[in-house]
């Protein structure tokens, strides 16, 4: 699996240079997001701002959160 990620990461770039891959013939991306792809870059601080706040005040919440690391033992209401 390294050499595979190692040749995607470096040989393939390299190789569709060398070549000349050719460009993609109609724009990338969904038109209808077009809208919010702008909001997005104009308000990218306050949208970075306002993620960072959500995390930190969810973070508290973390310690009340339970894992049951057994997959054989069924989960049910008296657990």
């Amino acid at each position: 699996m390294m050499a595979a990620f190692v040749t995607t990461i470096t040989l393939l770039p390299a190789l569709l240079t060398v070549f000349g891959a050719p460009g993609e013939p109609d724009r990338m991306g969904f038109v209808a997001l077009a809208p919010a792809d702008r909001f997005l870059a104009r308000h990218r601080i306050a949208v970075v701002a306002g993620t960072i706040i959500v995390v930190l005040a969810g973070m508290p919440l973390l310690s009340k959160m339970r894992f049951d690391f057994d997959p054989i033992q069924p989960a049910g209401p008296g657990r």
